[in-house]
């Protein structure tokens, strides 16, 4: 199945040129003393365009390193965002082998992965 009609690919593509918008138009907008009508919005609205269609265009050729918006693979937009909490005290039917495979591989909060576990690669 292609990414390209997962839903989950497009909201992250979407979020990513939403924020590379909002932060490049603060960056061009500043800090000084200047008052709104002062500033060339054409040349703030052109930059900030420029950096959106590069954002899309960069989470677009993103997908041939993996199946997501994400260059480094730094995000699974397969798996519904659940907090487990503290996986020691996580009943086995909470948790699948996808999660165990991520914790295995990331180990983020240091808890050890069950010893009886398996991976099915």
């Amino acid at each position: 199945m292609s990414v390209f009609i997962e839903r989950a690919f497009w909201s992250s593509l979407a979020e990513r040129a939403i924020k590379t918008a909002a932060q490049t138009a603060v960056a061009l907008i500043g800090t000084d003393a200047v008052g709104i009508l002062a500033l060339d919005w054409s040349q703030i609205g052109g930059v900030t365009a420029t950096a959106t269609l590069v954002s899309i265009l960069t989470s677009i050729g993103s997908t041939a390193t993996g199946p997501n918006a994400s260059l480094v693979n730094a995000e699974r937009l397969d798996v519904p965002t659940v907090d487990y909490g503290d996986w020691s005290d996580a009943d086995a039917e909470d948790v699948d082998d996808r999660d165990l495979d991520w914790l295995a591989e990331n180990e983020i909060d240091g808890t050890p992965v069950p010893d009886d576990y398996q991976p099915k690669h």
